[in-house]
């Protein structure tokens, strides 16, 4: 596990992405040092299938559920929160989450990419385009962990361009996670 900084000056461990995909059962199953995994093979999806951006946060929360990670009520709550504030990014980046008020819909911490071939309005105005939606579950605070992680990944140029290019599920949890890349030869 990597570490890194927070803006207090203290080390925390870096997000645990990706799983043992050898061992990984599809249900967001630990990793091979028992570790829970933020990001597996079977949240991503390439290409995402949605024409809007409701459909979008569906498909993105869908997968969540899917792993078990959270309820299908945490789902509904991501709807109710971009109906109040928009969650784009910029970069082409959306990131849908709740508010704490579903935060008992989560059993764990995790998130889901889907990439879109055909960018997808975003906004009550539609003028922004998304080609990244990756919605995101954090137990207590650490979904402000997540949204720091991907920001990360996003303001690098190679990684952007590498997400860009990426045309399968393990590209992408490569680019979120170097090591990844490392272990499996990408």
């Amino acid at each position: 596990m990597n570490i890194s900084q927070s803006r207090d000056g203290s080390e925390h461990a870096a997000p645990r992405w990706a799983c043992d995909v050898t061992r990984d059962h599809g249900k967001g199953s630990p990793s091979a040092s028992g570790e829970s995994v933020i990001l597996s093979p079977h949240a991503i999806r390439v290409p995402g299938l949605a024409q809007n951006q409701s459909e979008a946060i569906e498909e993105a929360g869908d997968l969540l559920v899917e792993l078990e990670a959270i309820d299908p009520a945490y789902v509904e709550a991501m709807h109710e929160r971009e109906a109040e504030v928009s969650t784009f990014m910029g970069y082409g980046v959306a990131v849908p989450h709740a508010t704490s008020e579903a935060k008992s819909n989560i059993h764990r911490t995790a998130m889901s990419v889907v990439k879109y071939d055909e960018p997808i309005a975003w906004g009550d105005s539609g003028e922004e385009k998304v080609s990244f939606v990756i919605a995101i579950a954090g137990i207590g605070d650490e979904h402000l962990m997540l949204l720091q992680a991907i920001s990360q990944v996003f303001a690098e140029e190679d990684r952007r361009r590498a997400l860009a290019e990426a045309e399968a599920p393990l590209e992408v949890l490569a680019v979120f996670d170097p090591d990844f890349e490392e272990i499996r030869g990408l």
